[in-house]
């Protein structure tokens, strides 16, 4: 498993945990929202780009209101990416709209939209959305260091790493897509 599909599984794992706690307390439709996410994540695992898009889209529509609206924009970034190994960049970019617009902070839903957009070969929106989402992740990234340097301990401290991580990835992605759009 490369490092990038080990995270995206780590950020799934993350997830999974929260629903899973959150259903002992409030039944069955919880219950439905973690197998939606565990289906996702071997979707995602076994690369079935088909299943991951139905099965996030099951989630989106079962579970509004229910789950984080972190773990909720997550979904409509998985849905965006199976649009794009299916070669839907118009659905892709109609799922990351609506992924930034349910959580602004979520920084994949940012970069994903900048790929999406190149691919599309709208680059001066690119450009635009590149610079927007570099002052975004940055922002992340000295948040996210800063909060490692305090008092956090076990799952927190677990939960910034990975958070540390992904954005760190994000970075990289976005220093890439500089590279291409320059």
């Amino acid at each position: 498993m490369n490092r990038f599909t080990a995270l995206l599984v780590g950020l799934s794992f993350s997830a999974v945990v929260h629903t899973a706690a959150a259903a002992g307390q409030s039944g069955d439709r919880l219950q439905t929202c973690l197998h939606q996410k565990q289906e996702r994540s071997a979707a995602m695992q076994a690369r079935d780009w088909e299943a991951m898009e139905r099965f996030a889209n099951a989630y989106i529509k079962r579970c509004v209101g229910i789950d984080r609206p972190r773990d909720f924009s997550t979904a409509h970034w998985e849905a965006a990416m199976a649009a794009m190994k299916l070669g839907r960049p118009a659905s892709a970019l109609k799922y990351l709209d609506r992924c930034i617009d349910v959580s602004y902070a979520n920084a994949s839903c940012h970069v994903e939209k900048i790929y999406v957009l190149i691919r599309m070969q709208r680059t001066g929106e690119a450009r635009k959305w590149h610079a927007t989402t570099n002052r975004l992740v940055n922002g992340q990234v000295e948040a996210t260091e800063r909060a490692l340097r305090g008092p956090v301990a076990g799952v927190e401290k677990e939960a910034l790493e990975i958070e540390l991580e992904s954005l760190q990835l994000s970075q990289r992605s976005l220093a890439m897509y500089g590279e291409e759009l320059e």
